[in-house]
């Protein structure tokens, strides 16, 4: 097991951590990224789960649009570890090449224009999928 990092242990990697605080009321740190728009977020979050799940180090972290709010701690450790200050700095890479362009998956659809997938389900080459995307698909063609 990984040990947990003294408090003068974090202040030093948090001081070369641009952006990352300590979460007040747990041993934990924290940062709020934001972003162009919700597919760059996106494109930041699959990225980074890519690497949480080779590291087997996964965070705690939430959605909205364009903004990613990521809480790292170590639970086995009960407090923030070097695995914690590791996955913060690839964050950082991550989201600097998402900013950049790097990493911004491409989008060709337009208002009025429809996704190959979307066109097949109206042809009824595939089945319609159950729930809201049915609906969607039935109700909106601004996608």
């Amino acid at each position: 097991m990984v040990e947990r990092l003294s408090a003068e242990a974090r202040k030093q990697a948090l001081n070369g951590l641009p952006g990352w605080t300590d979460t007040p009321g747990r041993d934990a740190i924290a940062r709020t990224f934001t972003f162009k728009d919700f597919n760059e977020a996106f494109g930041f979050m699959s990225r980074a789960a890519l690497v949480a799940e080779k590291s087997d180090h996964h965070p705690e972290w939430r959605n909205v649009y364009k903004t990613v709010e990521v809480v790292l701690a170590t639970h086995d450790a009960g407090g923030v570890t070097s695995r914690d200050i590791d996955l913060a700095k690839a964050m950082n890479a991550i989201a600097k090449a998402a900013r950049r362009g790097l990493i911004r998956p491409k989008l060709s659809c337009s208002r009025g224009a429809t996704s190959p997938v979307l066109r097949n389900i109206r042809r009824g080459d595939l089945p319609r999928p159950p729930g809201a995307l049915a609906m969607a698909t039935e109700t909106y063609d601004g996608i």
